[in-house]
């Protein structure tokens, strides 16, 4: 819809429409317009030098310069980045055997006839200077970064061109021109993480006090090298990082049965496949639950502490694990089945070297929930700072916060806080909502960050729970013997339902029709007995000797009216059966007696 000049304005502020919101639109509109003619100008501008230089310099030359850039930056430049990085360095950094850079040769030779836009632009090229700058704060309009060596600030425009994606702390070496109310960067940049700036300002410092240079014009002289210790990820790894090994254990099986039935009823043993040809599964423990203020509910996370796998081909088990006291212990935890496998290799592999931990977790969330805030949870800050830091003589950073050293501890945070974001963005290509830096910032004392989603307001927590695990699992395979028994969707939380199915499996397969019809009539007596309002319970060891005498007398005749002899004698024998079963699948006594009472019962 068209809104006309004197009609009223959409907005509902009762002016007309040529008094209001089109003079904003217009004055959007003029600013839009003003920076593209800057852009335009800038883009010309950067033409003229080009065709300038490159008329001055011979071809050998030219290509003699571009050689020694790449050598001088330790070959650390990306191809496809190669000439754009070289063309920044020769225009404004790279001096010339009359002395002169190439924006200041281009001045000196053409000053006389360039335009006065073009002529005020290239003077203020010339008096620009590289800068450390960090990212510190985010406004409406414009993004605030600090020059690392001044502690000058400046906004520079959020305008797309200028600033494509603002990632959190985001640093750079760059120069920077003014146009209006606001900074923009020019030439080629890339950002790095906050802890790479400190290397190069490291080297900077050297340089300037072995030469007795000022630091700016060390920017300038050794511009190559300092990309070299930005672009090199190397020795922030091994001064931060954490080298992280997979140790393996594999067993040879000889008896498949006993390994299989064993995995299937540990309690913090989770199934994520069971086919013929291969099983696999999660060792979990550490369970807790992860609350975020900008999530609609909690979700729960656990360690993975190992994996198994086992391979019905070659009949092998494969434990694997990045804890290595968890060797240990799942040699201990094998114990019981030690006769049915024998241990075959055992092997530790470095499988690199990074910033943060490895976090191999289990999570559990709702399905709508945000998959990002499973990183986030698994990423839990609280998990790092207790870790010891070799940069910094392996104190943590809680250590560096005790001990006063707040500048380590807010360097490392804001390295994390972009390195996360950045792991986010390449994920999901945007960030709908950041990760939490600003709980733990509190805690500290230390100044909030400006990227995190929610401010000040954000709380994020973790917390402990108890998991309850069932003992025995039930598979896509079990389908048929849950029917067999008449066991229903709505029986699947029962306490008693694996058991049952998993018994039954086992004194059926490969038995006789008769078998079979023995102990499914039984069984699907029992499990309508046990559905009865008046015999539910919560657990094998509320069911004594005065929960099953009324259930197997009173209970099952008004069930069975018409019973017959062999019916009776069957379904007594086949609860026996199943009492001694359970105790011993579980390492129990909850049934020790009961044999001998079920006999005398008719």
């Amino acid at each position: 819809m068209t809104v006309g000049r004197n009609d009223p304005c959409p907005c509902g502020s009762g002016k007309k429409y040529k008094k209001c919101c089109l003079i904003k639109e217009n004055i959007i509109e003029l600013a839009e317009h003003r920076r593209e003619k800057f852009y335009t100008e800038k883009q010309h501008l950067v033409e003229k030098v080009g065709n300038f230089l490159q008329k001055q310099i011979p071809l050998k030359e030219y290509n003699q310069l571009k050689t020694t850039l790449i050598e001088r930056a330790d070959k650390s430049i990306e191809k496809d980045l190669e000439e754009s990085f070289f063309t920044y360095w020769l225009y404004f950094y790279h001096h010339f055997d009359n002395g002169l850079r190439g924006i200041e040769w281009f001045y000196q030779a053409n000053k006389d006839s360039l335009t006065n836009e073009d002529k005020a632009m290239t003077e203020t090229w010339m008096n620009m200077h590289p800068r450390f700058l960090q990212a510190i704060d985010v406004q409406d309009e414009v993004v605030i970064f600090q020059d690392m060596l001044t502690d000058e600030t400046f906004p520079l425009s959020k305008d797309e061109e200028n600033i494509e994606h603002l990632v959190p702390w985001a640093s750079t070496i760059s120069m920077i021109e003014p146009f209006e109310d606001a900074y923009y960067f020019n030439g080629f940049r890339f950002t790095v993480e906050p802890l790479q700036i400190q290397y190069a300002l490291e080297m900077v410092d050297e340089v300037a006090n072995k030469k007795n240079k000022e630091k700016t014009q060390v920017l300038f002289d050794i511009f190559p090298e300092l990309i070299a210790r930005l672009l090199n990820k190397d020795q922030m790894r091994k001064d931060y990082g954490k080298e992280i090994s997979e140790y393996t254990l594999t067993y040879q099986i000889h008896e498949q049965d006993t390994v299989l039935q064993f995995l299937r009823n540990q309690q913090d043993f989770r199934i994520d496949k069971w086919l013929e040809q291969v099983k696999e599964i999660v060792w979990a423990g550490n369970w807790r639950v992860y609350h975020d203020s900008e999530n609609y509910g909690p979700l729960q996370l656990a360690d993975v502490l190992g994996s198994i796998a086992v391979t019905e081909q070659d009949t092998k088990l494969i434990f694997q694990t990045m804890h290595p006291e968890k060797i240990a212990g799942i040699k201990e935890r094998f114990e019981p089945i030690e006769s049915a496998m024998t241990i075959i290799d055992e092997s530790a592999n470095v499988i690199g070297n990074f910033l943060t931990k490895v976090h191999n977790v289990l999570v559990s969330m709702e399905d709508d929930m945000p998959a990002y805030f499973a990183i986030y949870a698994q990423n839990n800050i609280y998990e790092e700072i207790d870790t010891p830091i070799p940069a910094y003589n392996n104190l943590t950073i809680r250590e560096c916060i005790e001990q006063g050293k707040h500048d380590l501890a807010d360097t490392w945070l804001k390295t994390t806080e972009n390195h996360l974001y950045k792991q986010i963005l390449e994920r999901f290509h945007s960030v709908e909502v950041t990760a939490d830096f600003n709980t733990i910032r509190d805690e500290f004392g230390l100044a909030p960050s400006p990227f995190v989603t929610g401010g000040t307001d954000r709380k994020t927590e973790l917390l402990p729970i108890q998991v309850e695990e069932t003992s025995t699992r039930l598979l896509e395979e079990d389908i048929p013997y849950l029917e067999a028994l008449g066991f229903t969707p709505e029986s699947l939380d029962t306490f008693y339902i694996s058991d049952i199915v998993h018994f039954y499996k086992e004194k059926t397969i490969g038995k006789s029709d008769a078998t079979i019809r023995k102990y499914r009539n039984s069984l699907d007596d029992l499990r309508v007995l046990l559905e009865q309002e008046q015999t539910k319970v919560d657990e094998w060891n509320q069911c004594d000797q005065a929960f099953w005498e009324p259930l197997i007398t009173t209970q099952y005749k008004a069930l069975k009216p018409d019973y017959s002899k062999t019916e009776r004698a069957n379904f007594l024998s086949v609860l026996r059966t199943l009492l001694s079963w359970i105790d011993d699948m579980h390492e129990t006594a909850h049934f020790k007696g009961m044999d001998e009472y079920l006999r005398s019962v008719k």
